[in-house]
């Protein structure tokens, strides 16, 4: 690995409830496979996307229930593994096919209107006493 002298910071904008839906949705589903597969914990997954804060943003914004479910399930996963473990399978399981029947049924974006996320990247340097970042 090599040492990056410089870090991303990055904006992801989105437009409207559905492509809003649509992005949480398959993020969801990253989410999911990442955890199942040990390729993140539940603090990682709870840091990006699982916590109660997206949850009131998204209500905020106007998102569908259904959308505040997914995360509202996700959030609860670390419970479900101290307390019920053998279920926790079942419950990622659920929330993927709950992020995968949510896709099914939400308008699909033309080619022609969608935008790119990534609305800009900001690059900072890192000083010599902040934390090291490497790149892959």
């Amino acid at each position: 690995m090599i040492p990056c002298a410089h870090f991303m910071k990055t904006k992801i904008q989105l437009d409207g409830k559905i492509e809003i839906s649509r992005f949480v949705s398959f993020l969801s589903l990253g989410v999911c496979s990442a955890l199942k597969d040990g390729a993140i914990g539940f603090d990682e997954a709870s840091t990006y996307l699982f916590n109660p804060l997206t949850a009131v943003t998204l209500k905020a914004l106007g998102v569908s229930p259904k959308i505040l479910d997914l995360i509202c399930l996700g959030s609860e996963l670390e419970d479900v593994k101290t307390i019920i473990p053998q279920a926790l399978p079942s419950s990622i399981a659920n929330i993927e096919r709950r992020s995968l029947q949510a896709l099914q049924v939400l308008p699909k974006p033309s080619a022609t209107n969608v935008k790119k996320w990534f609305a800009g990247i900001k690059r900072q340097s890192i000083t010599k006493s902040s934390q090291k970042r490497t790149a892959l």
